[in-house]
């Protein structure tokens, strides 16, 4: 019969598991999202429009340019080319939620026959345009 183990040696034995588990982890998301896609990259249609952009309340708005500059910024990770969203990465530096607003809003209120189009392509145009310098 084998003696149980020790708390010390059972503490450690628990924390080398859980490592290696989330390493494992780590290079199987490694794997997937480097990998080279196989069909061309299309678009998707996000969850708003420029008309339900325009109607939600100021926190709503500042919830989804947060939402939108984290889903730039983390580009790359899905085979963006880094070099095509540096830009936007530069832009933003020091910006507030309340300025990302200010520019999808002035976006929007500059192009009233787009907001039936999605948000996510406006909020990409909004920003290339706001960021140019």
């Amino acid at each position: 019969m084998l003696a149980p183990l020790k708390p010390n040696v059972m503490h450690q034995f628990v924390t080398a598991i859980t490592v290696i588990t989330v390493l494992t982890g780590v290079l199987i998301a490694a794997v997937v999202c480097y990998a080279e896609p196989k069909d061309p990259v299309e678009i998707k249609k996000g969850f708003l429009t420029g008309n339900s952009f325009r109607e939600l309340s100021d926190a709503g708005k500042r919830g989804y340019a947060m939402g939108f500059l984290d889903g730039a910024l983390m580009s790359p990770m899905f085979d963006a080319p880094k070099g095509e969203t540096r830009w936007i990465e530069t832009c933003v530096v020091g910006m507030t939620d309340k300025q990302v607003v200010a520019i999808l809003d002035k976006f929007l209120t500059n192009n009233p026959a787009r907001w039936h189009e999605q948000m996510n392509v406006l909020a990409w145009l909004a920003m290339k345009e706001g960021c140019q310098r």
